[in-house]
């Protein structure tokens, strides 16, 4: 063959070309050429495209193009005295033949693809596969479409009623023909257009319309729970027919239409149902329902706040009153309900996120509830913290103890209660673990910041400090050979600031017995720290007091008030009560002193009357009176060698409850005013509904109540750091 270009015979030249298509779009020779007539079918576009003296490309695409309508018609015609499903076999056979012989007659016309004639730069034709899909789209679905998609809604229509199987494939090869004639189109025309003109549209209507119509009639004879796994099955079904037939881009649509009817339509009557599904614990019910309500957000509202509200229930019955629930039992119950709920959230409701925050927010509403201006929790689990880690084993510490602390918002109050009975623990060193003290304060951090453990870390070191102090005070004795130090002692130094314990007005009177120690310690302090002034705290100090009665010998463990009254008993075994209390001169705690040792047995009273009589002090002996004596009871016995006399005194008494939301009533105040300057300062200008957002962004310990939050900025007026704009009120502006 030549390849040189030369005059040619159009009508001679192009009807083997022509031949050549016929057979490969004629369903009777299934598309197949000989090698000789594909070489003569390349050559023969050629010869057209390059013939002398103009290319042939135009006529010949004219001739292809009356040939293909021609082709295209008498299918058509074919097709058009058939009915039912086979038209669309029949179609859909006939439709892949033209694909398949338009794919290969577009391969022997690659030269005439190439070199289309072209005007500003725009080819003037199109290349031979978008010429043959354009005449199917044009000459057969646009006079047949609508019968083909007739026959396509009964086949789907018999299929919801019967499956039919692998004769689906035949419908969906059908639909998917509407979108193949677009794919090869080149300009903005989406190759969906005629598939959702056609087809979609009416089909979702007609889905919607079937399942509405479908649903009520199963509603009127289901009730909620049948009706959910009526709803699911359809969906199902709905969803893997879809898959079979339709184009990818339209399943989801198909299933957000049978959504609207199946489930949003009717989604009241599963609101009301759901806290019934929660009270009976109908898991399979609570999981079809969560799957189903992703479609509504009104339905899946619901159900989160059924769940929250379930567990709240539970955690209500758990902990009916927060005020005589003991602290152990607060940490049991949460533990216990946050784990029920996790294990709900994530067997039934596939660990759905927007669950695990219901019950986070339920949890946190169960543990701070409170019926008084007190934050009971908080005060909870500080004395659970306490009393585990007196314990040898506070391993469960760091479990269920800073579960409850992330659900807490009052994080100051816990912190105050915390910082009070880590004093008491280290002072008495009471602490069963200094390691596991120091691991609570460890995850304190990491969950507050260090600013939160400040003063924690502070006592601590303090602690330490006090350890070394005593080995060089007892060098400082040695070295100096000093005899007046009557007993052994043990000091602790502490840093004002960092302490919750002060100086007391009702400290009790120094025994003589301990004033040259004291006195020994303070000449070692002030000679090792110049300037430093030393505050003693009689009033937490303890003392072992080692005694025979009985017969037997017993060590006593008791408070500096304690043991100025059993000194006076070193020579006397009876003494007034008058005698007794002026040598306490301890004000109002000297009845407690003095009660403790009555309810420990130690000693005895003696009332004037000669019986029994009650003072204010809970039932306490009467502790005073110029009748009254005390005896020593020198027939005391107990089973222990030793004996704490120290607890009575030492437990937080019921005034200091008050006194810790007192201060930090005043901290949150203080922190307030800051902030709220802070941000003023900041913005000079701003509405006051907007600061208070702000603020309580700001706000990471406790959760700050507005009416608290407008004392605080009236303050901040009246200090002159705020004002209000003149032209609207609720705009304040900041004054530098």
């Amino acid at each position: 063959m030549s390849l040189q270009p030369k005059r040619v015979d159009f009508v001679r030249q192009s009807a083997p070309v022509l031949a050549a298509i016929a057979k490969l779009l004629s369903p009777d020779t299934k598309g197949k050429l000989t090698k000789v007539e594909w070489h003569l079918l390349f050559q023969d576009v050629y010869v057209l495209c390059t013939a002398l003296p103009e290319a042939l490309t135009v006529p010949l695409h004219l001739a292809v193009l009356e040939f293909l309508r021609a082709h295209v018609r008498s299918i058509c015609e074919e097709l058009k005295q058939m009915t039912g499903s086979a038209l669309l076999r029949q179609y859909r056979h006939r439709f892949a033949v033209y694909v398949r012989g338009s794919t290969y007659i577009n391969d022997a016309f690659r030269y005439f693809n190439q070199n289309l004639p072209k005007s500003d730069g725009v080819d003037t034709i199109e290349p031979f596969i978008n010429t043959a899909m354009a005449v199917w789209r044009d000459e057969l679905l646009a006079g047949l479409g609508s019968a083909l998609i007739a026959v396509v809604f009964a086949e789907i229509e018999k299929d919801r009623s019967e499956p039919l199987g692998d004769e689906l494939w035949v419908v969906r090869d059908t639909l998917l023909s509407l979108v193949r004639v677009h794919e090869t189109d080149r300009g903005p025309r989406p190759a969906l257009e005629l598939y959702k003109s056609l087809f979609l549209d009416d089909f979702l209507h007609r889905t919607s319309a079937f399942y509405k119509a479908d649903s009520a009639k199963a509603l009127a004879t289901l009730d909620c729970a049948h009706y959910l796994k009526y709803a699911e099955d359809r969906l199902q079904e709905e969803s893997h027919r879809a898959a079979k037939i339709l184009h990818d881009s339209s399943i989801g649509t198909v299933r957000e239409a049978c959504e609207a009817a199946l489930i949003r339509e009717h989604v009241a009557v599963v609101k009301a149902e759901l806290s019934g599904f929660f009270a009976r614990n109908e898991q399979d019910n609570l999981r079809r329902a969560h799957r189903l309500l992703q479609c509504d957000r009104g339905g899946r509202t619901a159900l989160i706040a059924a769940f929250e509200e379930h567990l709240v229930n539970q955690g209500k019955a758990l902990l009916p009153d927060l005020s005589s629930v003991t602290p152990d039992r607060l940490v049991e119950a949460i533990g216990d309900l946050h784990r029920a709920g996790k294990r709900m959230a994530s067997e039934v409701f596939s660990s759905d996120q927007l669950m695990m925050d219901a019950l986070s927010r339920a949890c946190r509403a169960i543990v701070n509830r409170s019926t008084g201006p007190s934050s009971l929790g908080a005060e909870l689990l500080a004395r659970y913290c306490d009393t585990a880690l007196r314990k040898k084993d506070a391993a469960e510490l760091n479990s269920d103890m800073f579960l409850v602390f992330g659900f807490l918002e009052d994080k100051d109050v816990f912190q105050k209660c915390y910082i009070r009975s880590l004093a008491r623990r280290l002072v008495h060193m009471l602490s069963a673990s200094f390691e596991a003290e120091e691991q609570v304060i460890s995850r304190l951090r990491k969950e507050c910041g260090s600013e939160y453990t400040n003063k924690m870390q502070r006592m601590f070191t303090d602690i330490a400090l006090s350890e070394t102090l005593n080995a060089e005070y007892a060098d400082y004795e040695r070295t100096h050979s000093l005899g007046a130090r009557a007993v052994p002692a043990r000091y602790f130094v502490l840093q004002t600031g960092a302490w919750p314990i002060g100086p007391s007005p009702t400290a009790p009177a120094v025994p003589a017995l301990l004033s040259p120690a004291i006195t020994s310690f303070e000449t070692f302090y002030k000679a090792k720290f110049f300037g430093r002034k030393l505050c003693w705290l009689h009033h937490v100090s303890t003392a072992d007091v080692r005694a025979v009665l009985g017969g037997r010998f017993f060590e006593f463990k008791v408070t500096i008030g304690q043991l100025a009254v059993l000194m006076q008993f070193v020579d006397a075994d009876e003494l007034p009560a008058d005698s007794v209390m002026a040598h306490l001169n301890a004000g109002s705690d000297s009845e407690r002193v003095i009660a403790s040792l009555v309810a420990a047995r130690l000693l005895t009273p003696t009332p004037a009357s000669g019986a029994p009589a009650r003072s204010r002090h809970r039932g306490s002996i009467l502790t005073s009176g110029p009748a009254v004596t005390y005896a020593l009871n020198t027939k005391y016995s107990n089973k222990h060698k030793k004996v704490k006399l120290t607890t009575l005194l030492q437990k937080e008494s019921s005034a200091e409850i008050p006194q810790v939301q007192r201060e930090v009533d005043e901290d949150r105040n203080l922190f307030l005013q800051a902030a709220i300057v802070r941000i003023m300062k900041a913005r000079k200008e701003m509405n006051i509904d907007d600061l208070m957002r702000e603020v309580v962004a700001q706000c990471k310990g406790f959760a700050p109540h507005v009416p608290q939050m407008k004392k605080c900025i009236e303050i901040l007026i009246e200090k002159e750091y705020l004002r209000r704009q003149d032209a609207d009120k609720r705009i304040l502006v900041y004054v530098a």
